[in-house]
């Protein structure tokens, strides 16, 4: 899809958001979403973003020594915002100009957070120590899908998926 479509004086003149299409533009985004092509990946966010509709990511196979281990990951896609695990929440999602994360957990023990854009980028990084909230000003980063990826002290994983839309 060419971005500079959404970008013309059609968007502006029909009062649209970039989140809005026409039957007509959601028919043809759904066509390519299904297609084998470059296109479907961006297609496909691009209807979890406007409908929310979720589609599955064919990740790499596991190395042996991995499947064997004894991993502990907990992953939280689906109503990160309601789910509140350890004292720990991410919100609000989707975000706008800002995203908060606050660690209110019984422990004394920081918690590491990271975020990373879907090309696995960090976007950003901080301690977050009990009791606190880390404030993010999302302004200028592009719309799309960031993982805040939380390391507590007993080394458990906490990923959440979050929305910026503008």
């Amino acid at each position: 899809m060419q971005h500079s479509y959404y970008h013309s004086p059609h968007l502006n003149k029909s009062g649209r958001t970039y989140f809005q299409l026409t039957p007509t533009e959601t028919s043809l985004v759904h066509t390519i979403a299904q297609s084998n092509t470059k296109s479907a990946f961006e297609a496909q966010c691009i209807r979890y973003l406007t409908h929310g509709e979720e589609y599955q990511i064919q990740l790499p196979p596991l190395p042996q020594e991995v499947l064997n281990g004894y991993w502990q990951m907990f992953i939280n896609f689906k109503g990160s915002n309601e789910v509140d695990l350890s004292g720990l929440k991410v919100y609000p999602n989707p975000a706008n100009d800002k995203l908060f994360i606050e660690y209110e957990g019984t422990g004394k023990e920081p918690v590491f957070a990271k975020i990373y854009n879907v090309s696995g980028n960090e976007m950003a990084y901080k301690r977050i120590e009990q009791g606190t909230l880390w404030e993010l000003d999302t302004e200028n980063w592009i719309n799309g899908i960031y993982f805040v990826r939380l390391l507590k002290s007993d080394d458990k994983i906490v990923l959440y998926k979050v929305i910026i839309a503008h």
